[in-house]
């Protein structure tokens, strides 16, 4: 199973999608809703939207909502996506967690003739992306972009929204920011999709980014 790493065991079959070496550092294995500090109104608002959304995945199932998580570097996004990929995982979904960099490395022409990455890794990234329950997007802008990387992103976003296949979208920056990294028109297609946009702009000290590593 992909997903079985660092302690980290949910016995349905589904974790396949959730999330291996697709995206995810194993240091953020583990964390949930419960184990997110909050010190601000402004944190305390994220989480409750966020553990809101998890639990009403059912509903975002049948409208497509998908949720964006959009702020500062270091102050717990990738965090709180994780925690509502877990807890859809165990109500029973399937969720993919992937990030522009693994997409880029599997479907990125140079990349995919530099690393021989073959026809069936190919499907097998775009089935898990385009037909997993959830899909999870973290890192958006937070290594180098490009407009290819804009392009597949773009598409896959697209795709899943025409079919009402929820997503969660972590960018950093502003939203003119995520804009430029996903294109104006699919950040206006994400916001219409009737699922919240959390903007996480508040500040995590050092000393506890440290302690929550």
């Amino acid at each position: 199973m992909a997903g079985d790493q660092g302690g980290q065991e949910v016995s349905d079959n589904k974790i396949k999608y959730l999330p291996g070496h697709y995206g995810t550092s194993k240091r953020i294995l583990g964390r949930t809703f419960e184990s997110f500090y909050v010190e601000t109104p402004e944190e305390l608002s994220a989480v409750q939207t966020c553990r809101e959304y998890a639990s009403r995945f059912d509903d975002a199932m049948n409208t497509g909502a998908s949720i964006v998580l959009a702020g500062k570097t270091h102050n717990g996004k990738t965090h709180l996506a994780y925690s509502i990929a877990m807890d859809v995982v165990k109500g029973g979904r399937t969720v993919h967690y992937t990030s522009p960099i693994y997409l880029l490395k599997d479907l990125h022409p140079e990349f995919i003739a530099l690393r021989r990455v073959t026809d069936d890794q190919i499907s097998q990234t775009i089935e898990f992306c385009l037909n997993a329950d959830l899909l999870v997007i973290d890192d958006v802008g937070g290594g180098p972009e490009s407009d290819v990387c804009a392009g597949i992103i773009g598409s896959i976003i697209e795709s899943r929204l025409r079919d009402k296949r929820p997503l969660v979208v972590v960018g950093y920056g502003t939203e003119k920011d995520l804009s430029r990294n996903i294109g104006a028109s699919v950040l206006d297609a994400l916001k219409e999709s009737s699922g919240p946009f959390v903007v996480c702009d508040w500040h995590i000290p050092r000393r506890r980014r440290d302690a929550s590593e």
